[in-house]
């Protein structure tokens, strides 16, 4: 099986029901930054007055954006499972346009998603559960956070690498975390002069769940993917032997897998919020 494969299984079988209490916004041409007074990219949401004050329908997410003199910051909260598994799987891009187009330039993705080791860590993972037993969730969760060390980085002049630590030397933070209810949290900070931001210019930003590549899947089944050995109106995940009838698994809809591999992406109409110094 490819590693795609092992990804996208574990991904799907964590599958559990979560409230949605989003309600949308009315929608506004600007919006002002808040200001950030001494927020913590930590992945918790105590600084932001613990709700996001913006919801997005296209992506599904909660968000909210500052800044203070120095930084940008951006706050994000993932409440459906299918939301986490496209952010875990392939990570969520932030891009800047000063020039009121909606095309992405320099762009900073987190986390940077290492193939190799999310399918060496997931294979260790199925293979502890056992053939029919559900999958240790938080288990999943917390190797998936503890792997979530890198960002990719494209299009600056300041930084030659294409990954860098989430500790490095270019004031580009970022992290996330499950809070209590099991809805992710992420965070990311970065300066603003990475950016040509002025303070009295507004700016277009872009927040891109990427969505999880999908994977290289032959006929009647791969490593728990059932359905009679040809039916391609549904994937059963989590039981049976190889090609076989799916027992004991979760089915999932074509449609709603489709969900995960394409990419969704919003655009906001920021203005930075003035500064707080006498």
């Amino acid at each position: 099986m490819k590693n795609t494969s092992i990804i996208t299984l574990c991904l799907l079988v964590i599958v559990i029901t979560l409230p949605n209490h989003s309600k949308a916004q009315k929608k506004t041409d600007v919006i002002e930054n808040s200001w950030a007074s001494q927020i913590r990219v930590d992945a918790k949401l105590s600084d932001w007055g613990d709700t996001l004050l913006n919801v997005d329908k296209s992506t599904g997410l909660q968000y909210q954006i500052a800044n203070d003199d120095r930084s940008i910051f951006i706050a994000v909260k993932a409440l459906e499972q299918r939301d986490i598994n496209k952010i875990m799987g392939g990570g969520l891009t932030v891009s800047i346009n000063t020039e009121g187009k909606k095309r992405a330039g320099a762009f900073i993705t987190f986390p940077a998603i290492n193939q190799a080791v999310l399918a060496a860590m997931f294979r260790n993972i199925m293979r502890s559960q056992g053939q029919n037993q559900p999958p240790n969730t938080d288990a999943i969760r917390s190797k998936m956070i503890e792997n979530a060390k890198e960002i990719y980085v494209n299009g600056f002049k300041e930084i030659t690498e294409d990954t860098i630590s989430i500790y490095n030397e270019y004031g580009i933070r970022a992290a996330l975390n499950f809070d209590d209810k099991g809805h992710l949290i992420y965070e990311m900070a970065f300066p603003k002069s990475l950016y040509p931001i002025l303070s009295d210019k507004d700016f277009l930003l872009s927040i891109k769940v990427n969505g999880i590549t999908p994977p290289q899947m032959g006929a009647g089944g791969m490593g728990g993917f059932g359905g009679g050995g040809g039916d391609r109106q549904q994937v059963v995940i989590g039981g049976g032997a190889p090609g076989g009838g799916g027992r004991g698994g979760q089915q999932f809809n074509l449609a709603e897998i489709s969900y995960l591999f394409t990419p969704a992406e919003l655009w906001t109409n920021q203005r930075l919020a003035p500064s707080k110094k006498d």
